[in-house]
């Protein structure tokens, strides 16, 4: 925003994007972990086949003349070991790129250095609550809004954050 220290630390040194006023189109929240677990259940009773607590252990790529990948995987509480068979196999790990880094495939993009991180906390303070309020009243008169029920949005100077307060 105008004015703002460009090495914004704290919220009120801040750009917020949003709106200034509460939309009146309703719309929801949604708990990601919520949403998760009813697609999984959803799969499941569709025949998607389900291992807690699996983890991966070996991988063997499909080739290109359509072979199938092998992708064995170990339970966590008993040690037993499963060996699956799959045309296709993704790794959904994260950051961690459990298989580029198995098989030696990952590349930087040294074009785009870029980082990034997620997390939940619990105890959090709703940017809403009088102390915030008090240590950051320019920064509380900003909007005239309920935070604590949105996506909130803040920028500093080569970075940017989102927030967004879930029950639970």
């Amino acid at each position: 925003g105008e004015g703002e220290d460009q090495s914004a630390v704290t919220f009120d040194q801040c750009s917020e994007i949003g709106g200034k006023f509460q939309v009146r189109i309703p719309a929801y929240q949604v708990d990601r972990a919520v949403l998760d677990e009813e697609a999984l259940t959803r799969s499941v009773q569709q025949g998607v086949q389900l291992f807690r607590p699996w983890k991966a252990c070996q991988i063997q790529l499909p080739d290109k003349n359509g072979s199938l990948g092998q992708l064995t995987i170990r339970c966590e509480q008993t040690g037993e070991e499963k060996t699956l068979l799959a045309r296709w196999i993704v790794d959904g790990g994260g950051a961690g790129a459990w298989i580029s880094n198995r098989k030696g495939i990952r590349k930087s993009n040294e074009a785009h250095p870029i980082g990034s991180m997620w997390g939940r906390y619990q105890g959090v303070r709703s940017f809403d609550c009088p102390e915030l309020k008090q240590k950051y009243p320019k920064w509380a008169r900003a909007t005239h809004s309920v935070r604590s029920a949105a996506t909130n949005h803040f920028v500093g100077s080569g970075w940017w954050a989102w927030v967004i307060p879930l029950q639970g």
